[in-house]
């Protein structure tokens, strides 16, 4: 799902940008084990 992603004033792009790094990171951690089950 891509959006333009306007900030508030109040987030600058830092703040985003870990928070896009937090967000992808659990998902690496949350969908690694099902793909790690996937394998024969």
């Amino acid at each position: 799902m891509k959006e333009k992603h306007v900030a508030p004033q109040g987030i600058d792009r830092r703040t985003f940008l870990k928070t896009s790094a937090a967000v992808g990171a659990a998902t690496v951690i949350t969908g690694f084990p099902a793909i790690v089950r996937s394998q024969p």
